[in-house]
This record gives structure tokens, sequence and C-alpha cells, in this order.
């Protein structure tokens, strides 16, 4: 394990050999042991014991918020005995954080208690801990319960600053379709010479929310007792002429290689999902961008001329009733396949008249393991079966380094202001 982390650069030998000589005197894991050195994040332990013990890892954010029907599928003593906590589960499976991934003792005694196929993923030590703690009223050993506040206090301060994501914007004019409004030449091309007219979007103070693809962003107007109404517009901004192209050709212009060099280049979070949706709309005939909060899946931004925008702009999905992002919020990597009729499925269908696709492909897209946003891909009756999801998933994990610079450059400009 410590030679894995030193191999990627993560740490020295030199914080090698104290953190052993540090395990050796109060014991503990050895990444535990760096955590308290603080010279390794958690994300990067997480993904060096996925690696070195080749399962998936289960972050922070699946071990939170965890359902009653669940946790209630091993017993605290089990639980406690083997360190093991249950995180999601359906008819057939569980998914377990355990530190012993590949105890075969404890795995089927979770088999047996669960009565289902059990999948070990690893975690680290501190947060399996913290979960027996809070799940199980197991007694959080003093030790843990320090380094567990230095690393939850700092993860607040990360979140606080990851706000900036989704801050206030409103007022902004905003366009059907993506190609009008980017201003890369050459970019996205049209596939249409009609030019789309555009529609003045209203949100509530409580909860912005945008259609769309937004121009740049503007500051959020002062709170005042009561709400402002945004300035009238005089004219509106004239999006570059279309240039028409076959929709093969505008598939060939965004690969993921052009799209890792515009990351890069993004100043904000809009020409991110700008980005998103032009290289989706090469896929699918109707691409969206879905925000997510601790508490609700809002609508972002949209490329398809059937949604309508006011609905899409009011759209409100809790993240504690069953949906295809509630699984995605447990650890599933992605979904394709059929959607289920359910209410905050149909909820969605009729921001574009209420009809569900054939099927639909969600990839999430998560900073420091927190999902922010899901991109939505369906090609209306024809159906996503034998989509390739492996340039999609390189496509998520780039855009969410994108976003993660983004929050550490406005986190620099504010330091510097």
């Amino acid at each position: 394990m410590g030679q894995l982390l030193v191999e990627r650069g993560w740490i020295t030998g030199e914080q090698l050999i104290r953190a052993i000589q540090s395990q050796r005197m109060v014991g503990g894991r050895i990444g535990t042991c760096l955590l308290e050195m603080d010279v390794l994040t958690e994300e990067r332990l997480l993904d060096a014991l996925s690696e070195q013990l080749r399962v998936p890892a289960a972050g922070i954010d699946m071990l939170r918020g965890i359902d009653d029907g669940t946790l209630e599928l091993v017993p605290a003593k089990v639980a406690h005995r083997c360190r093991a906590v249950p995180f999601f589960s359906n008819r057939d499976q569980v998914k377990v954080a355990t530190l012993e991934v590949h105890n075969l003792s404890h795995l089927d005694e979770l088999k047996f208690c669960t009565n289902k196929q059990v999948v070990p993923h690893i975690a680290n030590e501190v947060r399996i801990f913290e979960a027996l703690e809070k799940y199980y009223g197991v007694e959080l050993p003093r030790r843990y319960g320090h380094l567990l506040d230095r690393l939850n206090r700092s993860r607040y301060l990360w979140d606080e600053s990851a706000k900036v994501l989704f801050g206030a914007e409103e007022g902004g004019m905003v366009w059907t379709n993506p190609e009008d409004v980017f201003e890369i030449p050459g970019l996205i091309t049209a596939a249409s010479s009609r030019r789309p007219t555009p529609v003045a979007v209203s949100t509530a103070p409580a909860r912005p929310a945008e259609s769309a693809i937004v121009g740049p962003p503007e500051s959020p107007p002062p709170r005042t007792t009561a709400p402002q109404p945004a300035a009238p517009r005089t004219t509106a901004p004239q999006p570059a002429a279309p240039q028409p192209a076959t929709p093969q050709k505008a598939a060939a212009l965004l690969n993921l290689e052009l799209a890792d060099q515009l990351f890069g280049q993004a100043e904000s979070q809009h020409q991110i999902a700008e980005i998103l949706l032009g290289y989706a709309r090469q896929v699918f005939d109707r691409a969206i961008i879905f925000k997510v909060t601790p508490k609700e899946i809002g609508g972002w931004k949209f490329s398809a001329g059937d949604i309508d925008a006011g609905k899409f702009a009011d759209l409100s999905i809790s993240t504690e009733i069953p949906s295809l992002f509630f699984d995605l919020r447990k650890g599933e990597p992605f979904f394709q396949g059929a959607v289920p009729s359910m209410p905050p499925h149909l909820a969605i269908a009729e921001t574009w008249g209420g009809r569900l696709p054939k099927s639909a492909f969600l990839m999430p897209i998560s900073v420091r393991g927190r999902m922010v946003c899901v991109l939505y891909g369906d090609r209306r009756d024809e159906g996503v079966d034998g989509l390739e999801t492996t340039s999609f998933q390189r496509l998520a994990d780039k855009a969410a380094m994108a976003f993660e610079l983004f929050i550490l450059r406005r986190k620099i400009s504010s330091i510097k202001a």
C-alpha cells in the first residue's frame, strides 16, 4: 500500500517511514496514520485502496443518508464484529462498506444474515468507525473522533466553497440550442438553419434554475426586503449565424481530446455544462443536465427543442424519494435502460409533454466524492441500447476535474480580493 502511494507521488518515502513508525506505536491502518499526519487526502487514499485490493470503493457520500431498510439487513452485532456497513440494497444484492473485503468468513456471515448477494466495497477505516457509530451506536474510539473532527471541518469548508457552482443568476436570456451561444467557432454546428427565439426565464430567489444554455454569468442581485424585478432588456443578444452541417460532421467536431482542451479553458460552470451538452447532443436527441444539491435535483440546462423552458425551470425532485437519481447517489456508476413509470420520472417527462422515452442514459458527475450534476440523454422512441459508455465515463471524469479547477480558481480569487 505504502509503495503504491509513493510510486504515484502522493506521499514521499520519508512520510511513509514516519507513518509506519506511528502505526507501530499506536496501531491502526497505515492509511489512517497518513491521514493523521495530514500528508494524504481521503480521496487519494480511497483510490489507492481500491486499486490495491481490486474492489470498488465506498466514498463518503455513499455512507451518508443510508435508508433504514438497508441498515436493518445487518444486525448491529454483526456490523460491529465484521466492521461492515450496508449502504445500498435491492431485491438481489446488498453493497457493504468494510475494511476486510477479502475476509470470506465475514462475507459468508453477511450473506447469511441478509439472504442476498454481498458486494464488498473498501472504505477508509475512519469512515467505517464513523458510520458504525452513527447507524449502530458503536462507541467511536477517541483517536478516530479527533481525526474525524478535523476531516469533517475541512470538508465543510470545501462544501461551502463548492456552492459557487450553482450561484444565483437571474434574468438571463436563454436559447433552445447550445450552438447559438457557444462562442468557439466551428466547435458545434447546427443541423438546422432555423434560428430559435429567445425566451426569458424568471427564477425564484429561493431556488434558482435555468433552461437551455445561459449566456455569460451575472452577479446575483443584492438581497433586499423584497425581491426586485430584473431590469427589462431592450434588445436580445444576437446569436451567431448557424452553419449548415450534417449530424455526422458535427459528431466528428467534438471528441474527447477536444473536450478535454475546452474543459481546461472553461472560465465558468456554464461553459463546462455547454461542453457536456455539446458532446451529448451528438449522441442523443434530447440532452439534459440536472443540478444536484443535498435535498433536491433540479433542471439546470438542456438541449432539445421539445422541452418547455418554464416547466424545466420549476422542476424539483427530492433526493429522498426513489428514482434513478436515488440509485446514482447510492453509488451506481451510471444508468442505461428503460425508465420506470415513477413520479419523479413522470415529472421530468412532463417538461416535454409527458411521454417517457423508450430508454435513457444517466451519467453522474462528482466533485470530491459528491455528485454535483447528472448528464441525461435519450433518443425518444429509439432507445439507447448498445450505447458505448466508456467515453461518457471519461467525459464525466474530465468535467469533474474542470468543476474542481473552477472552484479552486474562485477560492484563489476570493483570497486575493
